[in-house]
């Protein structure tokens, strides 16, 4: 008896060891749960427009019955170190009398005007800075459709109005910003409900330099476009494209759409210049070298000149 109580404890004690041991063993079996790792937060991506994307918004905003206009990117000039010199060479051309209202042609990213009837600025503008500085100006301020127009009563000074968020349009008379601002409102259309421009614009290069559009309706011709594209280290690829109502009237347009482009050619000294019909639609093409074109153009010259 007194063997067995002084085995007792020990027999305890082992068996709870056991107990433990088994119950260690039987945790380490069970799987561990499985932990999702934390997703990393992707940046969103940012998008660059290409400047045909500009043109179109430059289209959008011109009323459709204005036969032609002009797109720039002054941006793709000013920052390419080979294109500098045309964008300093017209500075004064293209900028005069921007600075009276305000507008640093430096801010200015892309234009597309109207010959001397109107020209939208867009770029990083400061509309807060313009509005004061034509108010110093003693600039009258009305609206239409909720869109501020300033008008100097000197005729000579143009009208400006300013376009949420970001641009300027100066036209040389009132009504002519009352029509761009009822196309901006939706309430007219715009060169690009034109759907011949729309088959242009499909077929054009992605960053075109400059773009000329025109539209007339005569001998079956819908619209028309001419590009200007860098190529290489320092040449432009030029390009003209017509669409035409059908294939049978494109064949009649051809010999003028040529002539033009041809005569366009000579004036640049352009080099493998074409021409051909597709279906219904009519392009020529060729290939200008810089000091050729600095010679013979200023590439970007046009003038606000009723902003004195």
């Amino acid at each position: 008896m007194r063997g067995l109580r002084k085995s007792l404890p020990i027999s305890l004690i082992s068996l709870l060891v056991l107990v433990i041991a088994l119950g260690s063993l039987a945790c380490a079996s069970e799987e561990a749960p499985e932990v999702t790792p934390t997703p990393t937060p992707q940046a969103t991506p940012i998008i660059h427009k290409n400047s045909i994307d500009y043109a179109i918004e430059a289209l959008q905003r011109l009323p459709i019955e204005w036969k032609r206009g002009r797109y720039i990117d002054l941006e793709a000039f000013r920052s390419d170190s080979s294109l500098l010199s045309f964008y300093e060479s017209c500075r004064n051309e293209v900028g005069q009398g921007l600075a009276t209202i305000g507008i640093d042609l430096n801010q200015v990213d892309h234009v597309s005007f109207v010959g001397g009837r109107a020209a939208v600025y867009s770029g990083r503008l400061d509309l807060a800075s313009i509005k004061r500085g034509l108010d110093s100006m003693n600039y009258d301020k009305t609206t239409y459709l909720d869109t501020e127009i300033w008008q100097s009563s000197n005729p000579e000074k143009g009208v400006v109005t300013l376009l949420s968020p970001n641009s300027v349009l100066v036209t040389k008379e009132y009504e002519d910003a009352e029509m761009c601002i009822t196309v901006l409102k939706g309430w007219g259309s715009s060169f690009y409900d034109n759907e011949g421009f729309k088959d242009v614009i499909a077929r054009l290069p992605n960053n075109p330099l400059r773009l000329d559009f025109w539209q007339n309706g005569d001998s079956g011709l819908l619209a028309a476009a001419s590009t200007t594209e860098k190529v290489g280290s320092g040449a432009f690829n030029m390009m003209t494209l017509a669409a035409f109502v059908d294939d049978v009237m494109a064949g009649e347009g051809l010999p003028e759409i040529t002539a033009d482009f041809n005569s366009w050619a000579r004036s640049w000294n352009m080099v493998s210049v074409e021409s051909a019909q597709i279906r219904r639609f009519v392009k020529s093409t060729g290939i200008a070298n810089f000091e050729d074109v600095k010679k013979a153009d200023n590439l970007l010259g046009y003038q606000t000149y009723w902003l004195n």
